[in-house]
């Protein structure tokens, strides 16, 4: 079990506050220097027990409720983590991550068709090049990519709208 400095100095500091208390104050009561004592309050710099048991007694910060804002700090901790670990299990978000597979896919044969000698020797635009199905050789590639097109739309559509779903399925509940 770890202790979180910033954590005890962020109470320290909100019971100090709440009295009106400087932190010259405290730390001359507590025989630190006033730099040393804001390290505490910042979190930089550990308590030594017997600074942190003395400034608990001066500021009255009950150690009951210290020991259950560490507790809850930790609980929100772990809900946090679970909450990201949700979102990056969610299967609706991994299709929407995979729909940009398809895109870079996309962009990689773009590249390769604008460099290939059949798409940039052409009368006609790069782009309309794709939306003919003229000749032969390009039948394929053509096809091709629009498979990976559609794979990128459905995969992008087919995520959002799930996130999307799943949000309301939570707020509804």
């Amino acid at each position: 079990m770890s202790i979180d400095n910033k954590l005890i100095g962020n109470i320290f500091k909100k019971y100090r506050e709440y009295q009106n208390i400087t932190q010259e104050k405290i730390a001359r009561e507590l025989g630190v220097s006033r730099i040393t004592y804001a390290r505490y309050e910042k979190g930089t710099s550990q308590f030594p027990l017997d600074v942190f048991l003395n400034g608990a007694k001066f500021l009255n910060i009950p150690l009951n409720e210290l020991i259950e804002e560490i507790e809850l700090s930790k609980i929100n901790e772990q809900h946090e983590k679970n909450k990201v670990n949700a979102i990056i299990n969610n299967k609706f978000f991994r299709i929407f991550l995979s729909s940009f597979v398809f895109l870079l896919f996309l962009f990689g044969l773009f590249i390769y068709a604008y460099l290939n000698p059949l798409y940039y020797n052409q009368n006609i635009s790069f782009l309309w090049r794709f939306l003919k199905f003229d000749k032969p050789e390009l039948i394929a590639f053509n096809f091709f990519l629009y498979l990976i097109l559609a794979l990128f739309i459905t995969t992008l559509s087919l995520g959002i709208g799930g996130i999307i779903h799943e949000n309301i399925k939570k707020t509804q509940n």
